[in-house]
C-alpha cells in the first residue's frame, strides 16, 4: 500500500504516550516524557515535527494510524506508554508507519527513575537513526537528551509545572509557577524550570492576566538567568525575544534571539510562529509568510496559527487564499468573529460586493495592526 503522495516522508507526530501507573495523578510524567522525546526531535535540521498542541489532541484516544497520519499530514507516528513505580519506570515506544499500520521498531525500557534522560535519548536517536535511513536525514549520534539535573524531586516537580503550564489558564499558570520555583529551590542550576518561569511570565503579560510591564520585566530577567547557565535551551531565548519585543520594541535584540531560537530547536512550531510576527511586524512580509506556513505545518491544528497564516495572505494582497483560510477556519468555528472580518475584507478587495453582503462588519474599518 503506497503512502499519500502529499504527505511528506520526512515528518513524525509524537502522540501522547499513555500513563499506565496505578495513581492517575502520574500522568504529569507520562505527558513530560512525550514533551522531551518532541522537543529532542525539534532540534534535527530536516524532521517536520508536529507540535505538542496538535500531537496532544489525540490524547486519551485510541486512534487509528491512518486518520492520524491524515490529520496531521505525517508518514509516521510515535505511540507508547510510560508506567513509574516507586523508583523505576517502564517506558515502552512504537514507531508505526502511519498509512498502513506497519510498526517500524518496538522498544521496551526498565530503568531506575534516574536513567529517564538516557530512555529518553534512547527513543530520539533511534529515530534520528531510522530517518537516516529512510530520508537521508544528518544523523550525527548526538546526545539529543542530556540530564538537566541530577536532583530527581527537582526533574518530577519541574515536570508539573510544565503540566500544568500547558492548560494555558490563570490558576494552573500560577501553580505552575510555584513548582518551577519548588524545583529550583531543589536545584539552582536547572535550567529547565527557570527557563519555564520566563514562559509563565511571557505567558501572563501577552495574554493580559498580569501587569504587562511587570510580566515582562521578570520574564526577561528569568530568560537572561537561564542563557548564563545553559545558552541551548530554545525556550529561554524565545521567552527573551517576545519579552524583548512586546515589552521594549527591542526589535535588535528580539531579532537576534529569535534566531538563536531558531538555531537551537529548528522543528519548533511556536519559535517559527512567533518568528513569522517579529518578520511581520518589521516590514518583512514575503518571510513572515513562509515562517507562517510552516509553523501551520508543524502545528495544523492550531486556530492561531491557521488565523495568523490567512491574515498574511491578506496583508499579502494574496486574497484568494487568504479566502482559503478563513473558509477553512469558519467551516469548524463559524463565529470567529475576526477571520469573519478578513473575509468580508477579502471580498471586498476582489471587486465581490455581493459575497461581502452580510458577514460581519461590524468594524468596517480595515484592521491595521495585528490580530495575534
Amino acid at each position: 500500500m503506497e503512502m499519500n503522495k502529499g504527505i511528506p516522508e520526512d515528518s513524525i507526530a509524537v502522540l501522547p504516550f499513555r500513563n499506565m501507573s496505578s495513581d492517575v495523578e502520574n500522568e504529569y510524567f507520562s505527558d513530560g516524557v512525550t514533551e522531551e522525546i518532541i522537543n529532542a526531535l525539534t532540534s534535527l535540521e530536516g524532521l517536520n515535527v508536529i507540535a505538542r498542541s496538535s500531537a496532544f489532541t489525540f490524547k486519551g484516544q485510541v486512534a487509528d494510524p491512518k486518520e492520524v497520519g491524515s490529520r496531521l499530514n505525517v508518514a509516521y507516528i510515535l505511540e507508547g506508554s510510560v508506567r513509574k513505580y516507586g523508583n523505576k519506570v517502564r517506558v515502552t515506544a512504537q514507531l508505526i508507519k502511519a498509512w498502513d499500520g506497519f510498526n517500524v521498531f518496538s522498544e521496551v525500557y526498565d530503568e531506575e527513575l534516574k536513567d529517564i534522560f538516557q530512555v529518553q535519548d534512547h527513543i530520539s536517536n533511534k529515530i534520528a537513526l531510522k530517518f537516516k535511513e529512510i530520508v537521508g536525514l544528518p544523523a550525527k549520534g548526538q546526545k539529543l537528551v542530556s540530564a538537566s539535573t541530577e536532583n530527581m524531586e527537582a526533574y518530577e516537580l519541574y515536570l508539573k509545572g510544565r503540566y500544568n503550564f500547558s492548560k494555558g489558564s490563570l490558576e494552573a499558570t500560577k501553580t505552575a509557577i510555584c513548582y518551577f520555583e519548588a524545583a529550583i529551590h531543589k536545584d539552582q542550576d536547572f535550567v529547565l524550570p527557570i527557563a519555564g518561569l520566563a514562559a509563565c511570565y511571557t505567558f501572563l503579560g501577552g495574554s493580559g492576566m498580569m501587569e504587562v510591564d511587570l510580566a515582562f520585566d521578570k520574564a526577561k530577567d528569568y530568560a537572561r538567568q537561564a542563557i548564563r547557565i545553559d545558552d541551548r535551551v530554545a525556550e529561554s531565548h524565545l521567552a527573551l525575544a517576545k519579552s524583548a519585543f512586546w515589552c521594549d520594541w527591542d526589535f535588535e535584540l528580539a531579532g537576534t534571539a529569535i534566531k538563536r531560537a531558531i538555531q537551537l530547536a529548528p522543528g519548533t512550531s511556536g519559535i517559527h510562529g512567533f518568528n513569522s510576527t517579529y518578520l511581520m511586524v518589521t516590514g518583512n512580509l514575503e518571510d513572515a509568510l513562509i515562517e507562517a506556513q510552516l509553523a501551520t505545518k508543524l502545528d495544523p491544528l492550531s486556530l492561531s496559527s491557521k488565523f495568523h497564516l490567512g491574515e498574511l495572505f491578506y496583508r499579502s494582497e494574496r486574497y484568494v487564499e487568504a479566502l482559503e483560510i478563513f473558509d477553512a477556519i469558519l467551516t469548524d468555528h463559524p463565529f470567529f468573529k475576526q477571520a469573519n472580518l478578513f473575509k468580508a475584507w477579502c471580498h471586498l478587495l476582489l471587486g465581490e460586493v455581493g459575497s461581502a453582503t452580510g458577514l460581519s462588519l461590524i468594524h468596517i474599518s480595515e484592521p491595521t495592526r495585528p490580530i495575534l
